[in-house]
């Protein structure tokens, strides 16, 4: 398993942050690799996403259940396909000055050696990738003062 955990301070509230995060529907606008995501399915309090990404040339669908609990936290465990396992989870906390602790965990195993192997190179760095794309998304929601973060390049993408 790839096990990934990272901790960001950013200048939006946990209530904005958690928002942004359970909006799975608006991931393929500002997550470079992913295509498409649809809920299917919704309960109190989770719900059930068909999802596509693509890495380099692999693209695969999978399926997820989302838990969370408003503002405080949102797990994301795979249901098929893709994953052998896979565990996301977001957790958002205040600090003394306002803004937002952001605590992510990342653990996960693909079904495919291939995909493992590529994983294996690129997943610290698809990691900081996935933190840039939502406080850049969150930078255009919420419009905070200050200055703007730079844009998202995609994995496949040199820098300018």
């Amino acid at each position: 398993m790839a096990l990934h955990v990272t901790q960001r301070a950013f200048r939006f509230s946990p209530e904005q942050l958690f928002d942004l995060v359970v909006d799975v529907e608006s991931y393929p606008t500002f997550v470079p690799w992913w295509d498409a995501a649809r809920i299917i399915r919704r309960e109190p309090n989770a719900y059930m996403t068909d999802q596509v990404v693509s890495l380099k040339v692999i693209r695969q669908r999978f399926t997820s259940r989302t838990s969370f609990q408003r503002p405080d936290w949102v797990e994301v465990r795979a249901a098929d396909g893709l994953f052998r396992a896979f565990y996301l989870r977001w957790e958002f906390r205040r600090d003394q000055s306002g803004d937002c602790i952001v605590d992510l965990t990342v653990d996960f195993q693909f079904r495919s050696q291939r995909l493992s192997k590529i994983a294996a190179m690129i997943s610290g760095e698809a990691i900081k990738l996935l933190m840039h794309a939502f406080e850049h998304e969150a930078h255009r929601r919420y419009h905070p003062a200050g200055l703007e973060p730079a844009p998202v390049l995609a994995p496949n993408s040199a820098t300018p």
